[in-house]
């Protein structure tokens, strides 16, 4: 049974079962373990004269 908490009014007290805290914390260990791992930035690299010519297509030339 599916129960909205904020629409229960503020002197309504709930009981919870071992086995319902339980089933619920594992609920939450597995929704950690399905979210996917930060993104993280690949370090910056610096490219030489002829790389970075290499890495944009152009002329040598046109790269001065």
């Amino acid at each position: 049974m599916k129960i909205d908490i904020e629409q229960l009014p503020a002197w309504v007290k709930l009981e919870v079962s071992k086995e319902d805290l339980l089933a619920f914390a594992e609920k939450l260990r597995v929704a950690n373990e399905m979210k996917a791992p930060p993104q993280t930035k690949p370090p910056d690299e610096l490219l030489n004269f002829n790389q970075m010519c290499a890495f944009l297509g152009i002329a040598k030339s046109t790269g001065y």
